[in-house]
């Protein structure tokens, strides 16, 4: 899988999805941005039981713009209903994610 990035010309909203630098070196990160406070941004992904240590503004490298899986892309709108659509199941994606992982442990066991 590859994903294309598209620089910011504004600061980034609450539901986009971003690409930040990691802890690690090289290590870049995709995840949906869930608080912005001050020059700080939290992130989340959209399985993740909790969210990311905060980050700075800076840090976020851009925005994600296409997804390619092999022969196929999917380019990921940024206004509009669709965006508006991905944000808000992305963000309630986020919620419901742990509790279906946390179910499954159980009925596994």
């Amino acid at each position: 899988m590859q994903v294309k990035l598209a620089a910011y010309a504004s600061a980034p909203r609450v539901g986009d999805v971003v690409a930040v630098v990691g802890q690690s070196a090289g290590c870049v990160v995709l995840h949906r941005v869930e608080t912005i406070a001050n020059d700080r941004v939290i992130l989340r992904g959209d399985t993740c039981d909790r969210a990311d240590p905060p980050v700075a503004l800076h840090a976020v490298v851009g925005r994600l713009a296409a997804v390619r899986w092999g022969p196929f892309s999917l380019w990921w709108p940024h206004s509009g209903p669709i965006a508006a659509t991905l944000r808000a199941t992305g963000k309630a994606w986020s919620r419901v994610a742990p509790a279906l992982r946390a179910n499954l442990r159980r009925w596994r066991q």
